[in-house]
């Protein structure tokens, strides 16, 4: 018998792209090979997680952007929504290193 499902959450990002203006160019933080394994290249990145019309609306603002998304546990999910701010106006209080949800440290 294997492990339990586990309840899981979608995770969204627009990367790549220029804002119409060239002010602000979004980099690619994410990646994300073959076989489904994600790796973070940074210890702050703006996501959305669960609704995916966030991401669609960035997504309309930079031309050439696309969006990636892979799913994480939902105790994780809660444990961002507690330790996260608000996107608008607030880059983040949050300093981890980056990590592999996925694979052990």
């Amino acid at each position: 018998m294997g492990p339990l499902p586990q309840e899981t959450s979608t995770v969204f990002r627009v990367q790549g792209g220029t804002h119409p203006d060239r002010s602000k160019r979004s980099k690619f933080l994410i990646a994300i090979d073959e076989s489904g394994n994600t790796q973070i290249k940074s210890d702050r990145l703006n996501i959305s997680i669960g609704d995916e019309s966030h991401a669609d609306h960035f997504l309309t603002l930079r031309p050439g952007a696309e969006v990636v998304s892979f799913k994480i546990p939902k105790w994780m999910d809660e444990f961002i929504e507690q330790e996260s701010w608000a996107q608008y106006g607030v880059i983040s209080h949050i300093n981890v290193e980056p990590f592999n949800p996925f694979q052990p440290n």
